[in-house]
Formats: C-alpha cells, structure tokens, sequence
C-alpha cells in the first residue's frame, strides 16, 4: 500500500466534514434571507399602518370569520365551587329547608341523586361547585358535581339542576369529551351535546333511582358504548328536526 491509499480514509472523512459544514453554512444563509425579508416585511407593514393603510389585514379577519369559535358568555367562570365542609353544607341544607333556589321550587330528590352518586364514587374524588349567578352559557341553574377519573387528574362532571321538573341531567366524560367539563358546560345546552355531554330526563315510575342508575352507568360502561349513545342520541334528534 503506497501512502497515497493509506490517507485516503482520512482525506474521505475531511472532504464529507467540508460538505456538512458548507451544507450547514447554506441552511444558515438562506434562514438569515428569510429573516431578513420577514423584518423588512414587517418594517413595510408598520410604515403601512402609520399611515393608516390597513388592507393587508383583511386577510387575517377572512380567516376569523371561517372559524366557529367556543361560545362564553363572559370571561367569568360559568361555576364557583363549594368548598366540603361547612359551605357545602349550609347549602344542601338551605335548599331542604327553604324549598327554594333562585326564586323557584327545588324537587330535594334531584339533590339527593348527586349525594348518592358522591357516596358512590367516594367524597374524596368528588366536588360540588354551582352555577354562576351571572353565567349565562349553559344555564346557571344547576349544580354540578365533580369525580376524578382513574389517573386521579381529569374530571368527569354531572350537571343535575335542583329545580322541580326542570332540566335534563347532563354527564361529561373527561375521555369522550371535546374538551374539559366547564368548557363544555359553559356553551348552549346544544353545543355541549355536540362537544361530547350526554343528556337523561328524569322519567318513569322511579325516575330518581333511574337517573342515579342511569348516570353512574354512562360513567363507568366502556368508551365505545357511550361514544355509541352520543351518536344515536344525536341521530335522534336529527330526524325529529322537521
């Protein structure tokens, strides 16, 4: 082997560090270029403004307009919690004893049906929270109750309104929903079905043990099966629409 050949490896290895950097050195120049044009865009712009041509914005309110964006009310939040102990008691209790909340009647059963549900999953993955005095995205009516999923971080929520014969029950899986419960409850009762809240009436002869049977069920029955009712439950309403 003559010393030519024993160098080549090396002069091999030189000549692909050359091209890696000049490769480098191009992707750099043509990132430089593109900054380069992205300030002198935007001094341009500017200039624009100040003179007070603002066309080129147009294209930014086009693309506004073909988004449907979440409804809110306000920026409030739709439900204020009621913290366990005390707080959360002199308000189960003010609903038993005076029979009214907001001004209408109050059916104690409906209440009893969220109590149930929290015994059921355990008060320490659970709470209450009610519905805004000044929310008026879902409806500010109910009162809504909380259970940590099984990665103890997400929550479902039931949405129960204590007023006598008003309201479905609306249940939001955490894993079927659009998005997190209080986004979802606080749109249009519509719009929540659509992001993923499943709705039960309280109906039948033993409509209080049905709906406790009825939510807990749609909370813990596979995935697929209640993605199966949503669908079915939106169908539904479809061919009711004239």
């Amino acid at each position: 082997m003559d010393l030519r050949q024993a160098h080549l490896p090396l002069l091999d290895r030189h000549f692909r560090a050359l091209r890696a950097e000049q490769t480098h050195h191009n992707r750099l120049t043509h990132e430089r270029s593109r900054l380069g044009q992205f300030f002198r865009r935007a001094h341009a712009e500017l200039v624009a403004l100040h003179a007070g041509r603002n066309g080129f914005l147009r294209q930014f309110r086009d693309i506004a307009s073909t988004v449907r964006p979440l409804r809110r009310a306000n920026e409030a939040l739709p439900f204020a919690i009621l913290p366990r102990g005390e707080q959360l008691r002199t308000f189960l209790d003010g609903l038993r004893s005076s029979g009214r909340y907001r001004g209408r009647q109050v059916d104690v059963q409906r209440v009893t049906v969220l109590e149930d549900i929290e015994k059921y999953f355990g008060a320490d993955r659970c709470q209450w929270h009610e519905g805004a005095a000044s929310s008026s995205g879902f409806d500010n009516d109910y009162v809504v109750l909380t259970i940590k999923s099984a990665n103890n971080v997400e929550d479902h929520a039931v949405a129960i309104s204590p007023l006598a014969g008003e309201h479905a029950t609306y249940v939001v899986r955490k894993d079927c929903a659009q998005a997190d419960w209080m986004t979802v409850l606080a749109q249009s009762k519509s719009e929540a079905r659509e992001q993923g809240a499943c709705s039960f009436h309280f109906t039948g002869s033993d409509p209080f043990n049905d709906m406790r049977a009825k939510v807990i069920d749609a909370l813990e029955c596979p995935r697929q099966e209640y993605l199966k009712r949503l669908a079915a439950a939106s169908n539904n309403r479809r061919e009711r629409q004239p």
